[in-house]
This record gives C-alpha cells, structure tokens and sequence, in this order.
C-alpha cells in the first residue's frame, strides 16, 4: 500500500488461472457424485445381504 493511500493494482488473473480452478471443480464434483453413488450402493447391498439373512432364518425357524 502507498504513502498516499491507494492501493497498488491487483495483476488480474488469465483465462488459465479461471480454467484451471473450473476444472479443479469439475473434477472435485466428479469424484464425490462417483462416491456417493458408491457408498449408495454398498448401503443397498448391505441391506439387501441382512435381508437375504432374514429370509434364511425365517426359512430355517420354518423347518425345523
């Protein structure tokens, strides 16, 4: 800052600089959709192995 109390000009930034933080985006928004579709899918599958689970031991209660 100047004696005189103007600041001294900000170098703005270049196309490069706005591509590169949209890509950073991008690629950071990517990864989480692609997680929570993951994690989505262990939770379904979970639920359907303690499914299964319950179905067996109705069936094996019923036999015997």
């Amino acid at each position: 800052q100047a004696e005189d109390g103007i600041r001294d000009v900000e170098r703005s930034r270049g196309l490069g600089d706005v591509y590169k933080r949209q890509m950073h985006y991008i690629i950071q928004h990517q990864f989480l959709k692609e997680l929570g579709v993951m994690i989505l899918q262990m939770v379904l599958q979970f639920l359907d192995y303690q499914n299964m689970l319950k179905d067996y031991s109705n069936l094996q209660n019923y036999i015997q």
